[in-house]
C-alpha cells in the first residue's frame, strides 16, 4: 500500500511538473515552479547531490551524500537580500556565510550518509542564481534535484531562477 501511494505521488508530481513552463522561473513571492512545495523525499540510495525546493517556509537547500565524505560548496546570489537564514543538521565542520550586503550566500558542507542544509527567505528579490560544486568541481545538473522527489533538474550548472513579468 505504501509503495503504491509513493508511486502514485511520484506520478502526480511528474504530471504537475510536466505541465509547467520549461526551465526554472520564479513566481511573485519568489517561488520557483520547479522547486515548489517539496519535502525531502529523495531516496537515500540516490547519488549524492543537492536538493532544492521552496514552500511557505521559504527556500530549502540540502546536500545528500551517501557513504563516504562528500565536500559540497555552493554560491547563491540574488538581486535582493537573503534573510531568516538557518542551518539544518550541520556539524562543526560545516559552515555558511552571507556576504555582499546580504545578496550572496556561501556554503561549505561535509556530508556523509545523511543531510546537511540551510533554509532562508528572500527579500525584494526577482532572481536567485546557483553555482553548486561537489569535491571542488561543478556538480552535474542530473545530481541537482529540484522539487518533490527530484523530478526536475536544471538544464545546466550554474543556473538561475527569475520571476516572470
Amino acid at each position: 500500500m505504501k509503495k503504491t501511494l509513493a508511486v502514485l505521488g511520484a506520478l502526480i508530481a511528474a504530471i504537475l511538473f510536466a505541465a509547467t513552463v520549461p526551465g526554472p522561473a520564479l513566481a511573485d513571492d519568489p517561488e520557483p515552479e520547479s522547486a515548489a512545495d517539496a519535502p525531502i523525499v529523495v531516496p537515500r540510495d540516490r547519488p549524492g547531490g543537492y536538493c532544492i525546493w521552496h514552500n511557505e517556509d521559504g527556500w530549502h537547500l540540502y546536500t545528500h551524500g551517501p557513504g563516504e565524505r562528500h565536500h559540497f560548496t555552493a554560491k547563491l546570489h540574488t538581486n535582493g537580500t537573503i534573510v531568516d537564514l538557518s542551518g539544518v543538521r550541520l556539524e562543526d565542520v560545516d559552515s555558511y556565510a552571507v556576504e555582499d550586503g546580504g545578496s550572496t550566500l556561501l556554503l561549505d558542507f561535509h556530508t556523509y550518509g545523511g543531510w546537511d542544509g540551510v533554509t532562508f527567505k528572500l527579500s525584494d528579490a526577482s532572481c536567485l542564481r546557483f553555482r553548486l560544486e561537489l569535491n571542488g568541481e561543478l556538480i552535474s545538473p542530473r545530481r541537482i534535484y529540484l522539487g518533490e522527489a527530484g523530478m526536475r533538474h536544471p538544464d545546466h550548472n550554474p543556473f538561475g531562477m527569475c520571476r516572470r513579468g
